[in-house]
């Protein structure tokens, strides 16, 4: 799979779920979560989370025209394939400890391909 069709996937995510996070941030979270009412505190939190979800699509969207084998392409995907690595095990931690709701499972496939494809792009071998 090439580099750009995992970049724009992952762009559309970031930006369709910081967009969401940053301008309704209750909403979006009600889908995830059990609880009826979430603190102040807390909506500051998922807006800043959508602020940084934007800046990492931003991030992988200037990069789409950059040589895919370049040192800073490998540490995109491997920061990429990291971080979507450790939410996958947050998810799974929030399974265990907590009773989410069921379509946590949407975000926790999407983690899971997303480490995958990310990792191998990153450990690819050069041609």
């Amino acid at each position: 799979m090439k580099f750009k069709t995992i970049f724009i996937v992952a762009i559309v995510i970031y930006f369709v779920f910081g967009l969401a996070f940053i301008f309704f941030p209750e909403f979006t979270i009600m889908r995830f979560t059990k609880e009826s009412v979430l603190s102040i505190p807390t909506l500051f939190f998922v807006r800043w989370w959508g602020a940084a979800l934007l800046g990492l699509g931003a991030t992988l969207l200037f990069s789409l025209k950059a040589s895919p084998d370049s040192i800073g392409m490998r540490a995109l995907y491997i920061g990429h394939g990291v971080g979507h690595g450790l939410h996958f095990f947050v998810g799974l931690a929030d399974i265990i400890r907590s009773s989410p709701k069921p379509t946590i499972w949407i975000m926790m496939v999407y983690w899971f391909v997303m480490t995958i494809l990310f990792g191998l792009l990153a450990f690819k071998k050069k041609v």
